[in-house]
């Protein structure tokens, strides 16, 4: 009785041995798979040499995601800003695209940012995202994957709707109303 009380705890040691060894395993595997929290197709990969160690934080490669709307980051000047807000809708043109030939794609404004940003020769502009229903746009080009990300794009912005002759009055009002002024 003695020897199998003895047999017994040595092969639950050496169980709980391989336990731990596998557990270990099982840890350094899932480390090597990364996983994406989106569907899409890999835009750029940072990371080409195989076995490569990898720092935390360090960007692997981007997706862009194969969903059915993509997010236009425009550029608005401050003296635009009071008129801009969520839900405003937007009409965009695609750059790489002549406009005669596609003409624009409707969009909605998601996003103002807060503050004013500042871009590389020091001019001040808000940050607009503009969201656009990629499937209206690869109907019209008549094959997928044609969009790609960093093609430039500008987005028409309704704010508020005029009649044509206010439109052309408005110069002649302005001056109006500052004719009599003293600087």
């Amino acid at each position: 009785r003695a020897e199998a009380s003895s047999a017994l705890t040595q092969v639950r040691e050496e169980l709980e041995k391989v336990s731990y060894e596998i557990d270990s395993s099982v840890d350094r595997l899932q480390r090597n798979v990364a996983r994406s929290p989106v569907d899409g197709l890999i835009n750029k990969l940072n990371i080409t040499t195989i076995g490569a160690v990898v720092r935390p934080s360090e960007i692997l490669l981007e997706i862009t995601p194969s969903d059915k709307r993509i997010v236009i980051q425009a550029r608005s000047k401050p003296d635009d800003r009071a008129h801009l807000r969520r839900g405003l809708p937007a009409r965009v043109r695609i750059g790489a695209y002549d406009y005669a030939t596609y003409g624009t794609f409707g969009g909605e404004v998601t996003e103002v940012s807060s503050d004013t940003l500042t871009d590389e020769n020091g001019g001040h502009y808000y940050r607009v995202n503009v969201e656009v229903d990629v499937s209206n746009i690869e109907s019209r080009l008549r094959e997928p994957g044609l969009l790609m990300p960093g093609m430039g794009a500008s987005a028409d912005i309704t704010v508020g709707k005029r009649t044509i002759l206010s439109y052309i009055l408005s110069p002649l009002l302005k001056f109006r109303d500052g004719a009599f002024r003293a600087n």
